[in-house]
């Protein structure tokens, strides 16, 4: 089970919510809000600790929480290891819904 989460950091849910247009309007801005490329790059970082999840740990009934999951690897990793439950957090949307996706299917 992978659950996901962000804060851009924006204060925007201090803000008074908007009319439905305003949200629509919002919705159509720019989805990588930063435009850095941290969820499309696979660091080697992520890929060893994966390696390492998968072949010398047990995470059997432990709760991962990964800070900047990026691609997801190591969450994807912690959830096929064992892990009763993930959060895969991230401050871009985008990384988070594909890993979303991919957790699903």
């Amino acid at each position: 089970d992978i659950a996901c989460a962000t804060d851009d950091d924006d204060d925007e849910d201090t803000q008074p919510k908007k009319d439905l247009a305003s949200s629509a309007a919002t919705k159509k801005r720019k989805l990588i809000q930063h435009g850095d490329p941290y969820g499309a790059v696979l660091w080697p970082a992520a890929s060893a600790v994966s390696d390492y999840i998968m072949t010398e740990m047990s995470l059997e009934g432990v709760t991962v929480l990964e800070l900047g999951t990026g691609t997801g690897l190591c969450a994807m990793a912690a959830a096929l290891g064992g892990a009763s439950k993930v959060l895969a957090t991230d401050y871009e949307e985008i990384p988070l819904r594909l890993l979303e996706y991919a957790a699903r299917h």
